[in-house]
């Protein structure tokens, strides 16, 4: 019986060789100069230029995060060696197991993609990556390294508005969202396929002066909520004669919207559940119609049972489903599941079962300390969820139904209305782009309990009627 080689004398490594068993597992191999002759786990760690002699001798297995296989599948065909598997095929299976499984399939599906298309680049030596890009990074970096890009971080936006630069950077990133998309994987990346999104429409905005580009936007079409968690940000929990809007309410507004809007990488329905808008199946239609979207995502709570006749008339390649998982009995996840794969619908699921939220406001002005509010308002991450309520526009789900129960200041600098305008397109520009807090800011504790990681409460805790709070008066 052949003997295994473990590539990676790490995490990984460790993993594969509890699964062997010490009897099977030869020796380990690493890149690592500091390991080779060393020993991990008993066994010995090699060279990689030692596989060469025991190819056909041994199974070569590479355990290794997703992002350094690639660059040992490199390196192993370089020595005329194929013959190697992986060991997301071999060890238990799991969540950080299934990550890594489709992470690699990702990858090479976007080199793929690269090759064919001939990513031609008339200077390889430099690609600055901002600190911007957050979880991304890893990704654009193992990518630009497949190209012999030397990849530097720098916290200088300027690096990556110049033109050389952004044409790269902005070729990567559209690879990354087109493959996810094609290869019907925005389910298994749903956060990193959404980060780039809203990326991609902020280096547009940057670069195009006179286009509007939006990576997301929160459409509130409804009012009413079949859960009451007390914690909701939206603050369905306080509406007391929650209403739905029409769709004629809504193509009002978005006629307007899109005359002055050149792309929106994605729509998010939601309200409260939109699937309590009894025009909600046309609402989506109406929305995949508009040329300028590129998605609508569809954020459930899975309480209300979906239409399977309705479904099978909406657009699949346009259309996804957002589902919040809280574990609760009225909640019926698994049927809701069902029948979106039948239809081949996208969905994912998110877990809050076990998860703690930020307690919300109690719409009482606070104080901030001088100098602290920039500071602050950039940690918020309310302010990246700009959202339309009736036929204003705001970058804070908070605000904007703050403002329209009234629980807060009516005041007209904390929204854009949507009307015909000719500064209409460079006011929500201005919005988005807004570096210091606004005036709503100053009644929502939220944004500082974040920042401090305090005042947190159990997920989706129910309320049976809404909560009490202080009117203000317009």
């Amino acid at each position: 019986m052949k003997k295994y080689i473990i590539i990676g004398a790490g995490e990984y490594g460790k993993l594969t060789y509890e699964k062997l068993g010490e009897g099977c597992v030869e020796c380990f191999v690493d890149n690592n100069k500091s390991k080779i002759g060393t020993y991990y786990l008993g066994k010995e760690v090699k060279d990689i230029n030692f596989l060469y002699e025991k190819r056909e001798q041994c199974v070569l297995i590479i355990a290794m995060d997703a992002f350094y296989i690639i660059e040992i599948e490199k390196q192993l065909k370089a020595l005329s060696i194929s013959n190697f598997v992986f060991f997301f095929d071999y060890v238990d299976d799991n969540e950080e197991i299934r990550h890594q499984r489709n992470m690699y399939m990702l990858l090479q599906a976007i080199l793929t993609t690269i090759e064919k298309n001939d990513f031609d680049l008339q200077d390889k030596n430099i690609l600055y990556v901002n600190g911007y890009l957050g979880e991304i990074f890893p990704l654009v970096s193992a990518l630009a390294d497949s190209m012999q890009l030397n990849v530097k971080v720098s916290d200088r936006i300027e690096y990556i508005l110049e033109e050389k630069n952004y044409q790269i950077y902005m070729q990567l990133l559209l690879y990354i969202k087109t493959v996810i998309e094609k290869q019907r994987m925005i389910a298994v990346f749903f956060r990193t396929w959404t980060k780039i999104n809203q990326i991609i429409a902020y280096l547009r905005n940057k670069t195009v002066c006179n286009k509007l580009c939006i990576g997301k936007i929160d459409w509130m079409i409804t009012e009413r909520c079949s859960l009451k968690c007390e914690e909701c940000l939206n603050l369905m929990q306080y509406y007391e004669s929650p209403q739905n809007y029409s769709l004629e309410e809504i193509k009002k507004v978005s006629e307007v919207f899109f005359k002055h809007v050149d792309s929106v990488l994605e729509v998010r329905l939601l309200g409260g559940e939109p699937l309590m808008n009894p025009e909600f199946y046309e609402i989506c239609q109406y929305f995949a119609q508009q040329s300028q979207v590129q998605a609508i995502i569809v954020f459930t709570n899975a309480t209300i049972p979906l239409k399977e006749k309705e479904l099978k008339k909406l657009n699949k390649q346009k259309i996804f489903f957002y589902i919040s998982d809280y574990g609760l009995n009225n909640q019926i996840v698994d049927q809701t599941v069902k029948i979106l794969t039948y239809l081949e619908l996208q969905y994912y699921i998110e877990d809050y079962r076990r998860d703690t939220w930020i307690k919300h406001s109690e719409f009482e002005e606070v104080k901030i300390k001088n100098g602290n509010e920039k500071k602050l308002f950039e940690m918020c991450r309310g302010r990246d969820c700009p959202v339309i309520l009736k036929d204003k526009f705001f970058i804070c789900e908070y605000l904007a139904n703050a403002i329209n129960i009234q629980a807060i200041p009516d005041n007209v600098n904390n929204y854009v209305e949507i009307k015909e305008n000719e500064n209409l397109e460079k006011e929500i520009k201005d919005k988005l782009q807004c570096v210091s807090p606004l005036p709503g800011c100053f009644f929502c504790s939220r944004w500082l309990n974040e920042a401090e990681n305090k005042n947190r409460v159990k997920a989706a805790k129910q309320t049976k009627i809404p909560l009490k709070y202080r009117k203000w008066e317009k």
